[in-house]
């Protein structure tokens, strides 16, 4: 099985880091304009908490459930029409908290629970998934049936696997996509759903990872930095050719694309802060990310970028429970963020937040749903809102860990022209990739092995156990990848007590073009009572400036995106009697100055919206000061100034 893997990583190293590398500059597109954005809150029935909702392939329709009970209901994209689908079912699953999709036959719907169940069960009612079939539509559901989704072929010679979590149902509604927690590592899967008498099964599976090192003697440094990172599948992409996955290169936490066919990977953000669920528009120009940016929570791991990624999953499978395991740590959620569909361009951009938080009552919320809260013209985000609120000591446990949600499906409608949808392919997994149980991520690997860098200089890799409990260690020994900066000392990473008492341990020193430091002698507790506590210190230095802290778990609200403020600039020209006045806005969102298109420019009883630089152009007569006014949507404080007319 190993040398499956490994021949599969020898082959597409080459591939993965020219991938990786092109995608850290400025996409050829440029950078898109920022757009109004106009939040409309849809009104569902009293008891009714809206939880992932998505829309239906062909747009007419929302989806979602009530996460008080697990009821799914549908309503239509204007908010009319609001009911519930599986009210009245005696056989609904008892699933609280979980993915709900349409497939494009309008007949079925593809529910399951966000989290797997540590028992693995394939069928019956304490399945991970299900998909209920309905005549003759589901939104006319007179008969159904639920069928549990099989997809125990992960399971085939592996005995690591603890969980499955946040599945995806691909464009064509035929492939299925998910990731496996494993003692090992995450592996990433996509298979094809097939229809049987009592249930579907998930087939031809594969492990859709990036390849690792060729062999567990490999002394390349890629394959090693490339395989053991926390990776996630969290969206179909490119009309389901690609995937979206969250991966942590340069121990940075960010999101990555996976062509399905030929395993390439382009990285798609760099912003130093984590960066994690989010999806690609239908017509493939924008891209909502939901992240930590502008927050400055875990620079501190990103902040050397020489730093490789040999011991990236074990630490951040320390600290992601510790801060996104209970409702404390939910009070500093992602936040969604508007970028053009080439990322962030290298983290120069912070992009366009989606959504702001004036209202004292909210916190964010991410919408794990992927594609499919994404309206099919490209223009409508579906959010996921969450109250400040803390849930009642009876709640359940998804409602006691994420929080109460608003009464009401809130849309973010993006001031942009529709788009044409890319046409719409099969999900089918080149023969890059290998099957489940062939692919052995190297973060269980019990191996010591002596790796060179690119640029001179060796670093010594030693990986002894698994996430349950192991030690995963690197010393740098003068070792460069561009052969004019340096790293020497030791990084480590130690878990015991079933993988919840973890200690990151480093004292690298960084010398030659670029100087700097990292010191680390942290402990992460997610087993301690009250959960989880932290201490000690993890601190780099990189040219003279130190890392941002990490940030104590808890609420960082006065931290959450805010609206920034519209720039108005005026130009007046005078034709005889005209003045013709040009007004070019623009905008500042958190130091990424943008043109705004389609703000609405108000002056002298006329009304003009800009152009994608963000011009206006109005033609005036007389003389004298006129007001100016422009606003564009929710997000952009208006401006207000005044404007004088010169001439005869």
């Amino acid at each position: 099985m190993r040398a499956k893997l490994f021949a599969a990583g020898a082959a597409f190293i080459a591939m993965m880091l020219i991938g990786a590398v092109g995608a850290g500059t400025a996409s050829a597109k440029g950078k898109i304009p920022f757009y109004p954005i106009e939040k409309q809150a849809l009104k569902v029935p009293d008891g009714v908490q809206p939880w992932l909702p998505t829309w239906s392939p062909d747009g007419k329709h929302i989806i979602f459930q009530n996460q008080l009970d697990g009821s799914t209901w549908t309503t239509s994209k204007n908010g009319k029409g609001t009911t519930c689908i599986t009210c009245g079912f005696s056989d609904r699953p008892d699933i609280i908290g979980g993915f709900t999709y349409a497939f494009p036959d309008n007949r079925r719907l593809f529910i399951s629970h966000e989290l797997g169940g540590l028992s693995g069960i394939d069928s019956g009612p304490g399945a991970d998934a299900f998909i209920l079939e309905c005549t003759p539509s589901v939104y006319a559901c007179r008969s159904h049936r639920y069928l549990p989704v099989d997809m125990s072929d992960d399971k085939a010679g592996v005995t690591l696997i603890v969980q499955r979590r946040t599945w995806h149902l691909a464009p064509d509604g035929v492939h299925l996509g998910w990731m496996d927690l494993r003692l090992d590592g995450t592996v990433m899967i996509v298979g094809r759903l097939t229809r049987l008498d009592d249930r579907y099964k998930v087939v031809d599976q594969r492990a859709v990872n990036p390849p690792g090192p060729a062999s567990l003697t490999d002394t390349d440094a890629a394959g090693w930095a490339i395989n053991n990172q926390l990776y996630e599948l969290k969206s179909f992409a490119d009309g389901g050719a690609s995937i979206i996955a969250v991966g942590g290169p340069q121990n940075n936490v960010d999101a990555l694309k996976i062509n399905l066919a030929s395993g390439k990977v382009t990285r798609l953000t760099r912003n130093l802060d984590w960066d994690e669920d989010g999806a690609i528009s239908p017509d493939g120009k924008v891209y909502t990310l939901y992240s930590w940016r502008t927050r400055h929570r875990l620079d501190a791991f990103a902040w050397i970028p020489q730093l490789e990624s040999f011991a990236e999953m074990p630490a951040f499978a320390a600290l992601a429970p510790h801060y996104v395991s209970t409702w404390v740590g939910f009070q500093c959620d992602l936040s969604p963020w508007l970028l053009d569909s080439s990322g962030d361009h290298g983290g120069t951009l912070l992009g366009q937040p989606l959504n702001v938080y004036p209202e004292k009552n909210l916190t964010p919320g991410n919408n794990l749903s992927g594609n499919q809260f994404w309206s099919p013209d490209s223009t409508s985000v579906l959010l996921q809102e969450r109250l400040r609120t803390r849930p009642p000591a009876d709640s359940s446990e998804h409602v006691g860990q994420k929080g109460l949600v608003p009464n009401r499906v809130m849309i973010a409608r993006i001031d942009r022209k529709a788009g044409k949808k890319i046409p719409i392919v099969s999900s089918d997994v080149g023969s890059w990739a290998p099957t489940p149980n062939a692919y052995v991520p190297t973060t269980g690997a019990n191996v010591s092995v002596t790796v060179n860098g690119k640029g001179g200089g060796t670093a010594d890799i030693a990986y002894s156990g698994n996430l349950s409990g192991g030690s995963w260690s690197v010393e740098y020994n003068h070792y460069s990848q561009d052969g004019k900066t340096f790293l020497d000392g030791p990084y480590a990473v130690t878990g015991k007590n079933s993988g919840s008492y973890w200690t990151i341990d480093a004292d690298v020193k960084v010398t030659g073009q670029h100087t700097g430091s990292l010191k680390a002698d942290l402990i992460v507790n997610n087993g301690a009572q009250p959960l989880p506590a932290q201490s000690g210190s993890y601190a780099a230095v990189y040219d003279g400036k130190r890392s941002p802290a990490l940030p104590k778990l808890g609420a960082c609200y006065d931290k959450l995106p805010q609206k920034s403020r519209l720039a108005a600039r005026t130009k007046i020209r005078r034709r005889g009697r005209i003045s013709v006045v040009t007004v070019t806005v623009t905008a500042d969102v958190y130091g990424d100055r943008r043109p705004v298109q389609s703000a609405m420019v108000k002056l002298g009883g006329r009304r003009v919206r800009t152009n994608s630089r963000g011009k206006a152009r109005l033609k005036l007569r007389g003389r004298g000061s006129r007001k100016l006014v422009v606003t564009a949507g929710d997000t952009f404080v208006k401006v207000r100034k005044k404007v004088r007319l010169k001439g005869r």
